[in-house]
This record gives structure tokens, C-alpha cells and sequence, in this order.
């Protein structure tokens, strides 16, 4: 740390960076526990994707595929 005193207008500009550091982090949390929101974003997205045939069945598919991969490890045991 240093022992130096700080001008006026250092101590205003460490201020203003760390309000603006806190307002992100202030709208980060806010948007987490947005759960309608974020509910209603998860759903507009799949409908966006579900417009597209490709996008769908790749989709699709890679589900399967986790699908069958957690099975085969669940049954490897």
C-alpha cells in the first residue's frame, strides 16, 4: 500500500470506478434472480430455433447422442 496522500480528484476518480463496478455487478445479480425473464428468453430462444428445420434436428440429435452417452457410462459401472 502507499503511504502517499491522495488528491482530491484521484480519490473522486476511484470512486467513479468503483460505483460503476458496482452498478455491473448490481445488474449481473439482478439479472440471475430474474427467473420470468431469464424463463421467458430460454423460451423465445427455442421457438427461434425450432423455425429452423436444421437447427432443430441438430438440436435433436445432440440430445440423443448425451442421451445414450450417460447411459452407456451410467450402465458401464
Amino acid at each position: 500500500m502507499s503511504t502517499r496522500e491522495h488528491t482530491p480528484e484521484e480519490l473522486r476518480a476511484a470512486l467513479d470506478v468503483t460505483r460503476r463496478e458496482l452498478g455491473a455487478t448490481v445488474e449481473q445479480l439482478a439479472a440471475k434472480t430474474a427467473v420470468r425473464a431469464r424463463l421467458h428468453d430460454r423460451a423465445e430462444r427455442v421457438k427461434d430455433d425450432l423455425k429452423h428445420p436444421l437447427r432443430a434436428a441438430a438440436i435433436g440429435g445432440l440430445a440423443i447422442v448425451v442421451l445414450i452417452g450417460w447411459t452407456l457410462l451410467r450402465h458401464a459401472d
